[in-house]
């Protein structure tokens, strides 16, 4: 009995033993090799590839300095925890040529003053403890160092887009001479001569330069690439044959443009004639007047008796349906398009056009002019079904035009939606060959609605939805029931009988 004692605590102390060597053997190894699994929706807590490449042209010592004032509140702590693992992801792909550091700006006031003349700002928070409630002041900034410049996030506003805000600033630092985009102006269209969209030029040029450009005169040089964002004015012919120069010498033509004028105080649509239309038929792209309706669609206000409800409206179809070999489009889950014009090619143009964004499946082309909310797509149906192109890129044998069939896509006197937002901006990247920031822009912007359903699938799925739970209640029930008289008839005598 003692031997058989003296070896078990043999064998468990020697198994003891054995568990403690393998895990410091593993944790030893941990510190060379690591793995780790991201399964969150979007990789929100990994870096991508264009990130890793932006990284990889990272060739002297970068500094990201990070001014966080530390023990914040929900959800500024979190913010913090997430830029510190995020921020952890960048030190490891940049092969030692990234360092990171977190300062303290409430440590000493030259640190403050340090981190304010880097352009770090200053926040106004609302701090509640248990027993009180007071205003403070708070930095929340990063300063990225490389190469004897400097570029900052004043304050970090929104978790969601801190990768593509991070790695933007890098590869402002690391690509030394920036993109220039031409947007034409005096037609009434947005650009940086615009007040009205200044707030949209203002985040373009945080990515590249922009200039407004006048067709009457000379085009600039160093322009890579050349916009027209929803004109409501007429371009004359010397400027319409401008724009044929420009493309005829193998450059890229940006055209965010519809044929149709919205009055949003009566919803009716009145034709707008700019003489685009003409030149895109030049190159054997249709772009027709009457505009889609799609059954996939955002949602409106719709003044009732008792004040209004939010109803689908199919003149702004959501298209999901989006063409994955772009690097455009391929992140993207949905793009929302506003009064969108069918795109088509006509055989025989000598031209290519690809498809960037169809609308859905139960969709039609719809030539009248009154648009009223409140009226379903089953009223608006007509001979003529989708889906259809709703932006693309045509190619003559030389050069390349981008369209998008609308004219109210990015109109700043319609809410902002991000997924057009963010598509218009990938457009862009496209336009000047760059796509590295498509991927990472388009990361948190999902959009997974329910299949549509017909009144009598709606009526079918409520009811079982109704007798489901009551079902399963009893179908348990009996289950269990069933369950305990098997097993007392199988017990003898007593138990049996009962």
């Amino acid at each position: 009995m003692n031997d058989r004692r003296a070896r078990a605590r043999l064998f468990s102390g020697a198994g003891l033993a054995l568990t403690l060597g393998a895990l410091a053997a593993v944790n030893v190894l941990a510190h060379f090799f690591y793995a780790r699994a991201d399964f969150s929706a979007g990789r929100a807590y990994s870096i991508s590839k264009s990130t890793k490449a932006v990284l990889a042209r990272v060739k002297d010592p970068l500094v990201i300095r990070v001014y966080f004032t530390p023990h914040l509140p929900p959800p500024y702590g979190q913010a913090e925890q997430y830029l510190r693992d995020l921020l952890g992801e960048y030190r490891d792909a940049g092969r030692g040529r990234v360092r990171v550091e977190f300062l303290d700006p409430a440590a000493s006031e030259a640190r403050r003053k340090e981190a304010a003349s880097a352009g770090v700002a200053l926040v106004p928070i609302n701090l509640m403890s248990r027993d009180k409630f007071e205003a403070a002041e708070v930095m929340m900034g990063v300063v990225f160092l490389y190469q004897g410049r400097t570029e900052v996030m004043p304050v970090i506003d929104d978790p969601g887009d801190l990768e593509y805000d991070v790695t933007r600033r890098i590869k402002k630092l690391v690509d030394a001479k920036p993109k220039t985009l031409g947007f034409v102006s005096g037609h009434g269209e947005l650009s940086p001569a615009d007040s009205v969209s200044a707030p949209l030029f203002r985040m373009i040029s945080e990515r590249m330069q922009t200039r407004a450009v006048a067709l009457d005169k000379p085009l600039p040089i160093g322009l890579d690439a050349l916009w027209i964002v929803e004109p409501s004015a007429p371009f004359k012919p010397a400027e319409l044959s401008a724009l044929k120069d420009w493309v005829s010498a193998g450059n890229t033509l940006g055209v965010v443009a519809g044929r149709r004028r919205i009055d949003f105080g009566r919803f009716v649509s009145a034709p707008l004639d700019t003489g685009l239309i003409g030149l895109l038929s030049g190159w054997g792209l249709d772009l027709r007047e009457g505009f889609v309706v799609d059954a996939l669609c955002e949602k409106i206000g719709k003044p009732t008796a008792r004040g209004g409800i939010v109803a689908p409206y199919p003149y702004m179809p959501i298209s999901r349906r989006l063409n994955r070999d772009s690097p455009a489009t391929r992140a993207l889950d949905s793009v929302s398009f506003r009064y969108a014009h069918p795109l088509s090619l006509r055989a025989g143009s000598g031209s290519r056009y690809t498809s960037l964004a169809d609308s859905s499946r139960i969709s039609w082309y719809q030539k009248s002019a009154e648009l009223v909310p409140g009226v379903s797509v089953d009223q608006l149906k007509t001979g003529v079904e989708g889906p259809f192109s709703l932006a693309g890129i045509l190619e003559p044998p030389r050069g390349k035009i981008i369209v998008v069939g609308s004219q109210y896509v990015l109109d700043p006197g319609l809410p902002m939606q991000p997924s057009s937002l963010a598509f218009f901006f990938n457009l862009l990247d496209l336009s000047v060959q760059d796509s590295e920031l498509a991927a990472i822009r388009s990361k948190g912007l999902a959009f997974r609605p329910l299949r549509p359903l017909s009144e009598g699938q709606s009526a079918a799925v409520k009811c079982a939805l109704i007798l489901f739970l009551p079902l399963a209640v009893l179908a348990c029930a009996a289950a269990a029931l069933i369950r305990r008289r098997a097993r007392l008839a199988s017990l003898p005598g007593l138990y049996a009988d009962a």
